[in-house]
């Protein structure tokens, strides 16, 4: 009787079953993009894609100079740009390292996982709007920037043809 033909092992298709130096690579990698995203914070050049295009300061605007000022130990200034910073920073900061980490295999994809109600995902979709509405109107420092549609890409189509 002859055995059943033994199948060659099989690379690891789990992210968790992978060597420790295969992890490791994988959080370098992770790494990458988010220096690339700390370089172009510190140098200035991001910007807020809504705003250039309507001219009207978005919801978030501001939170990445309150970010840029909270890390710098200034929290009246970092309240000044965006009031939720010290709500949001804490959440992107767990998500993005939650992300990493699973990514990279050193926590299983189900590790730290948190189960949000609806209704909280609603309630912060208010507060967020409420925020942006309020300081759109003057309020809770005013907006970051200043609407001016005349800066915009719509507000320099609308100027070219006379409109503005």
């Amino acid at each position: 009787m002859v055995p059943p033909p033994v199948a060659p092992p099989t690379p690891a298709t789990r992210a968790e079953d992978a060597p420790l130096r295969v992890k490791l690579k994988r959080l370098g990698a992770a790494l990458v993009p988010l220096l690339a995203l700390a370089a172009g914070l510190w140098s200035g050049l991001a910007s807020c894609p809504n705003r250039a295009l309507t001219g009207i300061p978005c919801p978030g605007c501001g939170l990445t100079r309150a970010t840029m000022a909270l890390l710098q130990g200034h929290l009246a200034e970092a309240l000044h740009w965006h009031p939720l910073v010290f709500l949001m920073l804490p959440l992107v900061c767990f998500l993005i390292l939650r992300s990493m980490l699973a990514g990279a295999g050193l926590i299983s994809s189900s590790a730290w996982q948190v189960r949000v109600p609806n209704w909280a995902f609603a309630a912060f979709a208010v507060l967020v709007m409420g925020v942006w509405i309020a300081r759109l109107a003057g309020y809770l420092g005013g907006p970051s920037d200043p609407v001016d549609l005349r800066l915009s890409i719509f507000g320099r189509a609308l100027t070219f043809l006379g409109v503005l």
